[in-house]
């Protein structure tokens, strides 16, 4: 029940995320003979299924612990002994919530974010939840509830009953200094084998991933195995400290082929206390969905210049309509006709690419105003939008 949505043939990778290492002393070493009594118990909800629990009100302020560590040299981890120092800041996360007409069980990962015992993780983990419990390493299990949440960047904060005794801070690493090659290694529970470990490698970085209208960019991409139940896991590097959030993956089949993404951790570092504080983060909204400009459909449409993109719909009550922004008529599956708007800047500055527009907007605020460069029967128009909220269920383009 933990699966961000995305095109097929891709899963989502239910998991955790491990951020730093502890604040309270040197973890204790786990004997080879411990077990989980839990792992592999839990029934999945499928790979594709996504669940939502309403952000609680959160607690007081937080303290963060950023933590240094002499990292080995590049291309070196000492597995077994970094996953003693980071398996206590780790945890499973158990989901109930519907689906459907039932209730059924979900599984993912988290990581221990402050001495509070707040635990980050993905939000479509948690997204429909009714019920969650997080599982220690030693294997506590105790409740948890949501107190914060970012639904557009897959991430979410919750509020748990860990022991101050068993709180042990995962460190943060900085994703802005990662490369490609540099060895990894990620924690999570795919499905629900609580605590696993696989090693690879960055594959890539700045990555652009996930559905229509639902996709995120500048995403670490690794070929360290993730699947359904690493979601919210750490990626850590050699150093054991927290690089990226594991959100999903790309595969033909309901498992990993090497091909997975996990969220850089500067971008969540930014967003902990606020999430912590039992906020729900809002993002900027237009209300539009448009296609790139191709030489096709400038030939469709009459174009003499290939650029910008057609707007194709605009959402009734949405800063689109409120802007007076044109929308061409799509008939059957490819025919764009009338007499629409097409956008071929922002505030001045052309858009290139098919994600210029979405990424624009990862650096705007609610309320803002942006000036759409727009042709409209044949002649440039300035078009101001206000920037509005993004509805729960509205497509952000």
């Amino acid at each position: 029940m933990n699966s961000l949505p995305q095109p097929s043939p891709a899963y989502s990778a239910e998991s955790a995320v491990p951020t730093a290492t502890a604040a309270v002393g040197a973890p204790p070493a786990r004997k080879p003979e411990q077990k989980h009594a839990r792992r592999g118990a839990l029934t999945m909800l499928g790979t594709l299924a996504v669940g939502l629990v309403g952000g609680a009100a959160g607690g007081g302020a937080a303290t963060w612990y950023w933590q240094n560590q002499p990292a080995l040299p590049v291309g070196e981890i000492d597995i077994p002994v970094l996953f003693r120092e980071v398996a206590p800041s780790i945890v499973g996360i158990e989901v109930r919530g519907r689906r459907g007409s039932g209730t059924g069980i979900g599984t993912g990962t988290g990581f221990i974010v402050t001495a509070e015992g707040h635990v980050l993780t993905n939000n479509h983990v948690v997204e429909s939840a009714q019920e969650i419990h997080v599982l220690l390493a030693d294997e506590t299990r105790v409740p948890a509830s949501v107190a914060g949440r970012d639904a557009q960047s897959d991430l979410a904060v919750l509020t748990t009953e860990i022991p101050r005794e068993k709180v042990q801070v995962a460190r943060l690493g900085d994703s802005d200094r990662v490369q490609p090659g540099e060895p990894v290694i990620a924690i999570g529970s795919p499905f629900g084998f609580d605590h696993s470990v696989s090693h690879g490698i960055i594959s890539a970085v700045d990555r652009s991933y996930g559905a229509r209208g639902r996709s995120m960019f500048g995403l670490l991409q690794t070929d360290a195995p993730i699947n359904p139940g690493n979601s919210g896991g750490p990626l850590l590097d050699a150093a054991g400290e927290v690089i990226g959030i594991a959100t999903m993956i790309q595969s033909p089949i309901p498992g990993s082929v090497g091909v997975g993404f996990a969220i850089p951790v500067n971008r969540a570092r930014a967003l902990l206390p606020r999430l912590a504080a039992g906020e729900t983060i809002r993002h900027p909204w237009i209300g539009i969905s448009y296609r790139v400009v191709t030489p096709e459909l400038a030939e469709q449409l009459g174009l003499e210049q290939v650029e910008g993109f057609a707007v194709l719909d605009v959402v009734p009550d949405s800063p689109a309509e409120r802007a007076g922004l044109r929308a061409f008529t799509v008939t059957g599956t490819r025919d764009v006709t009338g007499n629409g708007d097409i956008i071929i800047a922002v505030d001045g500055k052309k858009l290139d690419n098919q994600e210029a527009l979405a990424r624009d907007l990862q650096n705007r605020a609610v309320g803002e105003t942006i000036t759409f460069t727009v042709l409209r029967d044949g002649q440039a128009v300035e078009v101001p939008v206000e920037l509005g909220i993004q509805p729960v269920a509205a497509v952000n383009r």
